[in-house]
């Protein structure tokens, strides 16, 4: 595999940005939060699924 150390250094950059929330990913009853940071269309932008899934727990993961 692959890995460009960019996209490693973006994932603990987005994890930091989103605070106490970025350890609620897997979390259904943190959605609310989530959709509410949609409402700003730079990050709908930016965290709007591309993939159809809704919810993070939902996308499929890519393993290390």
């Amino acid at each position: 595999m692959i890995v460009d150390p960019g996209q490693l250094e973006m994932g603990s950059a987005v994890m930091n940005r989103l605070g106490d929330l970025g350890q609620h990913l897997d979390d259904p009853a943190a959605d609310a939060r989530f959709e509410a940071l949609l409402t700003i269309p730079a990050l709908r932008t930016f965290l709007a699924p591309p993939d159809g899934h809704p919810r993070p727990d939902q996308r499929p993961r890519v393993l290390p």
